[in-house]
C-alpha cells in the first residue's frame, strides 16, 4: 500500500522580498516543514523588471526544487488586499458561494463592483451546535 504525500509550497509576495514555506503532509503523521526562507529582492530589481522571471525561476529552483508534485499557491502584498476568514452554516454546494457572499458581507461592507471576491472552502466545523462551514 502507498504512503500518500503531498508537498504544499507557498510564496508570499511583498514588495521588498519573497517567503517561501514548503510543507509536506504525510498520511498519519504531523504535516512535516520542508523549508521557510525569507528571501529579498537585490536591490534595484522591481516587479516589472525584465529580468524578475529569471530571478523568479533560478531563486525558487534553488530554494524548493523541482516543483513537480508540489502544489504551489502565491500570496501578494498589497495594502488593497484583505484575506480573512469567514464562518457561516453549512449549505448545499450550490449554495455555498451566495452564502459566502452575503456572510462576508454582513461582516466587512464591500462593494461589488468595485471589489473582487474569491474563496476556497477549507473545513466544516461545529460551532454553538451547529454545522458551519470555513472560508
Amino acid at each position: 500500500m502507498k504512503t500518500q504525500r503531498a508537498t504544499k509550497t507557498g510564496i508570499h509576495v511583498s514588495p521588498d522580498d519573497l517567503f517561501v514555506a514548503s510543507v509536506r503532509h504525510n498520511a498519519g503523521r504531523p504535516p512535516e516543514v520542508l523549508t521557510y526562507q525569507r528571501i529579498p529582492l537585490p536591490p534595484g530589481l522591481g516587479w516589472d523588471a525584465p529580468e524578475m522571471p529569471d530571478f523568479l525561476r533560478t531563486t525558487l529552483g534553488d530554494t524548493i526544487g523541482p516543483s513537480r508534485g508540489t502544489n504551489l499557491w502565491a500570496t501578494l502584498s498589497t495594502s488593497s488586499t484583505h484575506i480573512r476568514s469567514v464562518r457561516f452554516p453549512r449549505t448545499g454546494r450550490r449554495q455555498v458561494a451566495n452564502a459566502a457572499f452575503w456572510s462576508l458581507k454582513r461582516e466587512v461592507p464591500f462593494e461589488p463592483l468595485e471589489n473582487v471576491f474569491d474563496f476556497r472552502t477549507e473545513r466544516d466545523v461545529i460551532e454553538d451546535a451547529t454545522n458551519k462551514t470555513v472560508l
